[in-house]
């Protein structure tokens, strides 16, 4: 007998440089519309910025019930996941998630295009509003996440392509 109650609402949370529009969300977006049309949908272009990310998501959420809602994070959202787990979020489940961000993007500072928009600029520098400086902790282990890792050996990705 499940314990869970049937899943409401989904959160998506997508990778450094990555977006709504990447194949993964687009993948999970449709399947989700098409199989379980009654569910609520939300993959945010989130910030760089990891204080504005988690805001906007925390305000997103806010009003979404926290025993019928799920959430997934790939990569940089599977920290910020980890996170929002912490924060009491129901359930949530990883997808080769970012282990020590902060450190793994301390090289990333500046200038880049998103995955999916070339033309799209994300900026990102030392002691802006938007840089690395800010990111969440998890202050005791998670308990609620189900983690997929990939094979022993092969190396984490700070993004998906």
């Amino acid at each position: 007998m499940n314990s869970h109650p049937r899943t409401t609402h989904v959160l998506y949370l997508h990778g450094f440089r990555s977006s709504p529009g990447s194949a993964k969300s687009r993948m999970l977006a449709q399947r989700i519309a098409r199989e379980h049309p009654a569910v609520t949908w939300w993959c945010p272009q989130l910030p760089m910025s990891p204080r504005q990310a988690m805001d906007m998501v925390s305000d997103g959420i806010r009003d979404w019930p926290r025993a019928s809602m799920a959430v997934l994070g790939s990569s940089l959202g599977g920290f910020y996941a980890t996170w929002l787990a912490e924060q009491g979020a129901a359930r949530v489940v990883l997808l080769n998630p970012a282990i020590h961000a902060a450190r793994d993007l301390a090289t990333q500072v500046g200038e880049h295009a998103a995955w999916h928009d070339p033309d799209q600029r994300l900026c990102s520098s030392p002691g802006s509003s938007t840089n690395c400086g800010h990111w969440p902790v998890a202050d005791r282990p998670c308990r609620s996440v189900i983690t997929c890792l990939p094979p022993k050996g092969m190396r984490f990705s700070t993004g998906e392509k």
